[in-house]
């Protein structure tokens, strides 16, 4: 009879050391501000994520919130506008049975909402907030930009910003809190039953 020796298990290899996970250069943090990940009860922030000029003056405390969503409201605008004003016709597909009527509306609505904000502000303050909200451009370069003082390029900013709170109302006729109004439809067409 022969025994057999009862096998032995090689030892398990350690576990793998964490990924450090990608992180900004130094060099881009050099010249950016940035938020790490963040996922808590507060926040739901997967990746690291660039604070805007309009970030850092709410928190900074130089403008209030109803003042953010108001310039985040201008700003998103602005991207409809450009969006849907570099759309060629002949590629235009819309999902949900859209018309590129609906997509012109748009355009024509937001294109008015932003003359009327900028006939509302004036000009010096349009170019403020051009290049601080869809641009996000530093404030030194606003400054050179405008030829204004580099020091109190903020401050126009930031009056800019108080002023375009209470324009986008009057543009608007709701607040930037309020919901969007439904998309508009075609009076020539029957509606589909939702």
């Amino acid at each position: 009879m022969s025994r057999t020796k009862p096998r032995t298990r090689p030892p398990k290899p350690p576990p793998p050391a964490p990924h450090p996970g990608v992180q900004p250069s130094p060099e881009f943090r050099r010249h950016h501000d940035v938020d790490p990940p963040q996922v808590d009860a507060t926040a739901f922030r997967q990746g690291w994520q660039v604070r805007t000029r309009l970030d850092a003056l709410l928190a900074a405390d130089r403008i209030t919130a109803e003042e953010w969503q108001a310039a985040d409201a201008y700003r998103r605008t602005w991207a409809v506008a450009r969006e849907l004003a570099t759309v060629e016709p002949g590629t235009l597909r819309i999902a949900g049975g859209s018309s590129p009527d609906n997509r012109v509306v748009s355009l024509l609505d937001a294109v008015t909402r932003l003359r009327v904000v900028e006939a509302l502000v004036g000009g010096l303050r349009a170019r403020l907030l051009l290049a601080c909200l869809v641009h996000d451009l530093p404030w030194a370069e606003t400054a050179r930009y405008l030829r204004r003082d580099p020091e109190t390029v903020r401050d126009w900013t930031v009056a800019a910003i108080h002023a375009l709170s209470r324009a986008w109302e009057t543009a608007t006729g709701r607040r930037a809190t309020d919901p969007l109004p439904e998309q508009p439809t075609h009076p020539d067409r029957p509606q589909r039953a939702s």
